[in-house]
């Protein structure tokens, strides 16, 4: 699935885009001006990655037999699911549902991920990207409240 080069651009890609992440964060502590704007921004980001994460197991259900059902369901479910919630919640705690679903998503990822050949280090990767992602979000709900 990887070439031997794949590798450093998939790290320097899943690096840079904690961006996004980390300058909405600082944003909301330390510019009060732009705060609720940079709020939304860490809000919008964080669904569209895990929209985007989700979306990648209908790809991967198109391309394999196993377990294709499921993949579809995790395509789909997990962004209504987001959407739902965002309707239903105040910021605070919503943030608290991204940074969690960030780590469901990874789970649900090394469970499916065991049917492809998905090198370690992006399973590595993914865990420290993953990890840096949830925390940046308990630490805005905690900056927050």
């Amino acid at each position: 699935m990887y070439k031997k080069n794949d590798f450093p651009i998939t790290l320097y890609l899943g690096y840079l885009g904690l961006t996004p992440f980390v300058l909405s964060l600082i944003s909301v502590i330390y510019i009060p001006q732009i705060k609720d704007a940079a709020q939304q921004a860490f809000i919008v980001y964080s669904v569209i990655i895990i929209s985007f994460m989700s979306g990648i197991h209908w790809g991967l259900a198109l391309i394999s037999n196993v377990k294709k059902f499921e993949k579809f369901i995790i395509s789909i479910v997990v962004p209504v699911l987001v959407w739902i919630t965002f309707l239903l919640l105040q910021d605070d705690i919503f943030i608290i549902f991204l940074g969690c679903m960030h780590l469901v998503i990874l789970r649900v990822d090394g469970i499916i991920f065991i049917d492809f050949d998905i090198k370690p280090n992006y399973l590595t990767m993914r865990l420290r990207l993953t990890t840096i992602v949830a925390a940046l979000h308990f630490l805005l709900a905690f900056t927050l409240s």
